[in-house]
């Protein structure tokens, strides 16, 4: 019988993603209903999506540096776990108002896919947990997400301890860090980077938040169980999206080039907005998801691998430091476009109304 070769070194690696990004899928999509739900204003809630990547721009720049320095990428990892346990508990409280550069590509594909495993199983079990507990409440009770979360993140503390970490260094690397960063071809990469990073924002930070208005303008018997379908978007934009875009991500990085995955990703950008805008169904937007291993899996692999080839060896922390904030670090400027508006408050109090969008009024 046929079994699949595992390599029982990298195994770590990828209970690591598949535990680590599986805490987030509870907690972090849903960030912003959560805060609505909370009496948070779409306003409120851009300016602090503004204002949050200022100390992040900085956090992850100096992680980056420090951890290639003095060779702590394992402690900066358990101190980031720590965090997250600390962030989930604050939540539930807070009131309302490898060395070689080379077959790299597939290698990382194949360790971050258990990333998009872990949310995309996780996410529709939280998702569900919370519809259930929270029964026929219009307003949800997140507890039950708080804690697959808190879980999540101790069984990937576990993890980490058996994951091996070598580090190498150059004596010359600080100026090759200075050349590669002043260079022309990297400030256009980076660019590139934030416009999809920019892209990707409106997806991770508000969708959930578009899903319920369309639940409540058009459809609003799927407000019962519109938590299961948040969570169950989730589940298609990893598993069937973001897995087989990060499993066949070497070789089509590898046959394409690294510039003509993000043109192709841009490109699936703009099919996967039109189609958001013209569907007015919760359920038909499913249908979009799958497009997310485009246009976030694949550009992002190429973002990493391209990455790994501009820097100078010992300094890779430093470079996708960099990289890591131009893709989900300057973005969120793009809450701010959001309109602020107290009739969403007025209508969610009151599910009898017969509301009718103005569009259709006009008509």
């Amino acid at each position: 019988m046929w079994c699949p070769e595992i390599d029982k070194e990298l195994l770590p690696i990828k209970m690591h993603y598949f535990f680590g990004f599986g805490a987030l899928a509870p907690v972090f999509p849903f960030l912003t209903t959560i805060s609505k739900q909370r009496g948070y204003s779409a306003l409120a809630i851009g300016i602090a999506l503004t204002i949050l990547p200022v100390p992040i721009f900085f956090v992850r720049l100096l992680v980056g540096a420090v951890t290639d320095a003095y060779e702590c990428r394992k402690l900066a990892l358990f101190i980031s776990q720590l965090l997250m346990i600390l962030t989930v508990i604050g939540l539930i409280f807070l009131p309302g108002s490898v060395h070689e550069r080379e077959n790299r590509h597939s290698k990382y594909g194949q360790q971050r896919l258990w990333g998009a495993v872990g949310v995309g199983t996780i996410s529709i079990f939280s998702g569900a947990f919370v519809d259930w507990f929270s029964k026929d409440e219009i307003h949800k009770d997140q507890t039950s997400g708080y804690l697959v979360s808190i879980f999540c993140v101790l069984l990937d503390i576990y993890v980490t301890t058996k994951i091996k970490v070598v580090q190498d260094r150059e004596e010359s690397v600080v100026d090759d860090l200075k050349h590669v960063i002043c260079s022309l071809r990297v400030f256009v990469f980076l660019l590139t980077v934030v416009c999809f990073g920019f892209f990707i924002s409106f997806i991770w930070n508000f969708e959930f938040w578009y899903l319920e208005d369309l639940a409540r303008v058009y459809h609003p018997e799927t407000r019962k169980w519109i938590k299961t379908v948040e969570g169950l978007s989730q589940t298609i934009q990893c598993c069937l999206g973001e897995v087989p875009a990060f499993i066949f991500s070497g070789v089509i990085i590898n046959y394409l080039g690294d510039m003509n995955v993000f043109t192709f990703s841009f490109m699936a950008y703009a099919l996967q907005f039109y189609l958001y805008s013209v569907f007015t169904h919760p359920l038909w937007v499913l249908t979009v998801e799958p497009l997310n291993g485009i246009t976030f899996a694949l550009a992002y692999t190429a973002a990493i691998s391209h990455a790994s080839d501009l820097a100078p060896v010992g300094a890779e922390g430093t470079i996708q430091g960099f990289v890591a904030t131009a893709y989900v670090g300057i973005e969120d400027i793009c809450g701010l476009l959001e309109v602020d508006s107290d009739e969403d408050e007025q209508i969610d109090d009151q599910d009898d109304i017969d509301f009718e969008p103005k569009a259709i009024k006009e008509n």
